[in-house]
């Protein structure tokens, strides 16, 4: 029973480092960036659980605002939450910036991570 205990422990452990490190933003033939959990790779395939295609919300040009950024699902028909992606596809693959990464996990109802920093 100890052996097994100490397996759901290590188990857990490792999805718990998973959800908070892989995290990454492909940027795909088609043109889309989308920011996924990486999952399964193979010499074929990607596996992008849960993602959501970034799309720019351009502002009124000259108005000095920021652009903001949105999230919609990628494959938005389909009734799965784990899509494979064929790696010819992946142009790219980046990790996001921790407000883009914070946004993700706040939108899959994720930990969200916290910067280390003394408040002086």
């Amino acid at each position: 029973m100890a052996k097994t205990k100490r397996r759901e422990e290590s188990s857990w452990k490792k999805d718990k480092v998973i959800l908070m490190a892989d995290i990454k933003i492909f940027r795909l033939s088609s043109g889309e960036d989308v920011i996924t959990e990486k999952g399964d790779i193979t010499d074929t395939h990607t596996s992008f659980i849960n993602p959501f295609v970034i799309v720019p919300m351009q502002q009124s040009p000259g108005s000095g605002q920021e652009v903001r950024i949105a999230f919609t699902p990628f494959m938005p028909y389909g009734d799965q939450e784990t899509i494979e992606v064929k790696n010819t596809h992946i142009v790219s693959e980046v990790l996001p910036h921790i407000d883009m990464k914070n946004n993700y996990n706040q939108y899959t109802g994720r930990v969200v991570e916290v910067e280390n920093k003394i408040i002086t």
